[in-house]
């Protein structure tokens, strides 16, 4: 339980410190998503691509884990 514990907390630790600030920030930029967010705040469009790509690559491995687990 304790190691589920740990899987809670870390992202709600990450959501309180900097959820808030990222939030601001977006609100301030008119950004939606994140690979928006980046482009906007440090103008680059390069940026904001690699940033996509890299969303994308995490998100596979996430869904691969879900999809192995459903099916055992």
């Amino acid at each position: 339980s304790l190691w589920i514990a740990g899987y809670m907390l870390v992202p709600l630790t990450a959501f309180a410190l900097v959820g808030k600030r990222l939030a601001r920030m977006s609100r301030a930029l008119d950004a939606l998503t994140v690979p928006d967010f980046f482009r906007l705040r440090f103008e680059s469009p390069t940026l904001g691509f690699v940033t996509s790509l890299l969303v994308l690559y995490l998100l596979v491995f996430t869904m691969i884990g879900q999809f192995k687990a459903g099916a055992l």
